[in-house]
């Protein structure tokens, strides 16, 4: 994988449930790693669906190989205005050189 390919500052974050004031617990979101990645777009697609109009942004991210990385975490996109990103699935590259992320933010 070309170093100079990976040109996005992206964070990758964890859920954990933690008590609020009260004893309660609350699911937050904790960091687990900041990477350099490359940005993939996909497309962009429009949604109508209770009468409302909501764009999504579908793209994939290209990063070196990580083992704690699941659909069931989050990236954030530093390089994209702090863009939050449901990661929906995780694809190997090769050998344990790298990691597709298939990821989907709701449009502006």
């Amino acid at each position: 994988m070309r170093i100079g390919a990976l040109d996005r500052r992206i964070i990758i974050q964890g859920k954990t449930s933690v008590p609020d004031d009260h004893g309660e617990m609350i699911e937050t979101w904790h960091d687990l790693a900041t990477v350099w990645a490359r940005r993939l777009p996909l497309r962009e697609s429009e949604s109508f669906a209770a009468r409302q109009t909501g764009a999504s942004v579908e793209c994939k991210y290209r990063i070196r190989f990580r083992r704690n990385i699941s659909p069931l975490n989050r990236l954030i996109d530093t390089s994209d205005g702090n863009r939050v990103y449901d990661i929906h699935g995780v694809s190997p590259i090769g050998r344990n050189e790298g990691l597709d992320l298939l990821a989907s933010a709701r449009g502006e």
